[in-house]
Formats: C-alpha cells, sequence, structure tokens
C-alpha cells in the first residue's frame, strides 16, 4: 500500500517507478540496460509495459493482488490474498491459490508471520491416479465465465457460462477481507445509481465455514460473525471495543480484571447472549452441569472472561475461555446459550 499522491514514470526509457509523494522510490522495474518504450492499460484493465520491437516485457495481470478480471489466467501455484480492509489494501488473513497438484484452494493466513492455516474450501481437481485429469489453470474469460481447465482440456465449473451479457456489465472477481471469493458486475451504461453486485461467490456461510481451530476466524479475534446474505457481518459482543475502529475485521479488545490478591467475584456479572458461540476456545470444559453452575465456575476464576452454555449436546456442557484466547464466534445456528462476564 502506497500513500495518496503517489505516483508511476517511465524513466529514461529504462525503469518502471513507483514513487511516493516524496519522491522516494517504492518500486521498481528494469535496470539501465532494458529498452523500455511505453506502457498501456488495454480494454481488459491490463496495464503492459514493452519494448521497442512491442514485445510484452511486464504486465499486470501476472502480478495479481486481491482481484482478477475477464481474460485473466491463474497458473498453478500462483495466487491472491485479501486486502485487510475495504480501505487498507495492506495484504490481510485470506489466500486463493492453485496448488501444484491441481487444486483450488481458499485458507486463511497470520498477518504478521504469514503463516498458512487450514483450508476452508477445496475444488478437489487433483487426481493422484491419473494427472490430465488435474487442475491446469483458473481461467477467467472475457464473458465472465470462470473455471478450472484441468490437463485433459476438461471443464470444472465455477460459475455458470454466460451468466450475464458480457457487453453491457463490467465484471471482476475479488478476494474480500472476510475470506468470501466474490464475483461483481456492474452496468457499463447505468441509467441512475448503481453499484457492484454479487453474481456468485464461495464459500457459502463463512462464519461457520471458517472457525477459530487455527487462527481466528472469518472477523478476527473476540468478534462475532452473523451473515448478511453471504457476507459477513462482524461486530464486537458489547462490553468490547475495536482496537482499530477504521478496520471492523479485526481484533476487538476488553480491559478486564487482573489475578491479583484483590480479586473480588462480587465485583462482576455477566451479559448474556444467546445463539453465539466460540469454537474451539475453551480451557476448562465441564459436563454435565447446570447454567448456574456454569456461572459460579467463571466467577471463580479470575481468568475467565466468557463462560459458554451448551443445551443441544447430549449433555449440557460449560466451557470456561479466558481473556485474548477468544476467537470467532458462529451466528445463530445452534441453541447455545452464553454468558459473559
Amino acid at each position: 500500500m502506497v500513500p495518496r499522491g503517489s505516483k508511476v514514470e517511465l524513466k529514461n526509457g529504462c525503469r518502471l517507478i513507483l514513487s511516493d509523494p516524496q519522491g522516494k522510490e517504492m518500486w521498481t522495474f528494469g535496470s539501465n540496460n532494458s529498452e523500455l518504450a511505453y506502457g498501456f492499460v488495454n480494454d481488459t484493465g491490463n496495464f503492459v509495459i514493452v519494448d521497442s520491437i512491442s514485445r510484452k516485457i511486464w504486465e499486470s495481470f501476472r502480478f495479481p493482488t486481491d482481484t482478477i478480471l475477464p481474460t485473466q489466467v491463474m497458473e498453478r501455484e500462483e495466487e491472491i490474498n485479501s486486502k485487510i480492509s475495504e480501505t487498507n489494501f495492506t495484504t490481510g488473513r485470506f489466500q486463493l491459490r492453485l496448488l501444484k497438484d491441481g487444486n483450488l484452494i481458499l485458507r486463511k493466513r497470520d498477518i504478521p508471520s504469514g503463516i498458512l492455516y487450514n483450508v476452508y474450501y477445496r475444488s478437489n481437481t487433483c487426481d493422484d491416479t491419473s494427472k490430465t485429469n488435474s487442475g491446469l489453470q483458473l481461467i477467467f474469460d472475457e464473458s465472465g465465465y470462470m473455471y478450472i481447465l484441468k490437463e485433459s482440456d476438461q471443464i470444472f465449473e465455477l460459475n455458470k457460462k454466460d451468466a450475464l451479457p458480457s457487453k453491457l456489465y463490467y465484471q471482476r472477481a475479488t478476494l474480500d477481507s472476510d475470506g468470501v471469493f466474490t464475483q461483481y458486475y456492474y452496468l457499463k451504461n447505468p441509467t441512475g445509481n448503481t453499484s457492484w453486485e454479487v453474481l456468485w461467490s464461495l464459500s457459502k456461510n463463512i462464519c461457520n465455514r471458517i472457525d477459530g481451530t487455527d487462527g481466528s476466524g472469518a472477523c478476527g479475534l473476540n468478534n462475532v460473525c452473523s451473515l448478511d446474505g453471504n457476507l459477513a457481518n462482524c461486530e464486537c459482543p458489547q462490553g468490547f471495543s475495536l482496537l482499530d475502529p477504521m478496520i471492523q475485521m479485526e481484533i476487538a479488545s476488553l480491559i478486564s480484571q487482573t489475578c491479583d490478591k484483590g480479586y473480588d467475584r462480587d465485583r462482576f456479572g455477566f451479559i448474556e447472549l444467546t445463539n453465539i458461540d466460540w469454537l474451539e476456545s475453551d480451557y476448562v470444559r465441564v459436563q454435565p452441569t447446570t447454567e448456574e453452575n456454569c456461572k459460579t465456575f467463571c466467577l471463580q476464576d479470575c481468568f475467565c472472561v466468557v463462560a459458554i452454555y451448551s443445551v443441544t449436546s447430549p449433555k449440557s456442557t460449560c466451557g470456561v475461555l479466558p481473556l485474548g484466547g477468544v476467537t470467532d464466534q458462529d451466528p445463530a445456528t445452534n441453541h447455545i446459550e452464553q454468558v459473559y462476564k
């Protein structure tokens, strides 16, 4: 991500330079020995640099970020990564990648370390018994048709062919900041106010597909994830606030009690939320038990911030969670009563 006011220049016919408003070079392509003649953006949105005999030297379609456009092709071991938020273009927490074995996957990544976590979508276009039946390329053709082309020239469809008249609509496919890979369309000649609309997306019910088993879920640490159509709607539970209000899918933080000699359980009560769960995050689990006993267990433990009382399991269960160990929540799909300290 570069600051507003940055610019791209082709200097001396040999180097393409991206510089910030103060003139500091942020990125460069080429060298003093290069023969770069000119650059242009074609009708598909591809920015191309050519040499003196019109050969392609560099093109933006070979280096996608979070979006691919019609006519763009993703080869094996290529990827796109989500951005952190709608306004922050730093690399985010999700990745779409065509693996060497031919599978197209969606997976989580840790922002500070870059560690890759579990896969939450897999195309299953890998065939160990016949490599010709494995995926070779992800193709987004000029009509907006997206599919995985196998080595055998067979097609694995991601959307339906001719779903939209391409002459009437702009199209793009973006890995959004909530981990959903979505194809959008936009009317080229609108008569009134219009916006990008959703044609199709992967993966469905993102709040459930991305849990907190490894890393955090669709909304980040401590956020409640619910669905708005097929998109994630992220909110902090009562008592929490975002560490960075500009990034909705971030860490919701809470100033809480400490475990010192002055800890007094009588200072604390509970805010009750229903139909919410923090998956795989409890450090103590008790069953069978009652809701009142679950509250008591939490109050007796100075590290406890959340107690989850579940009435759907064969035996009523109480899970105790610490501050900072809380992960993403499921939307209201399970009958779970949660008490929040």
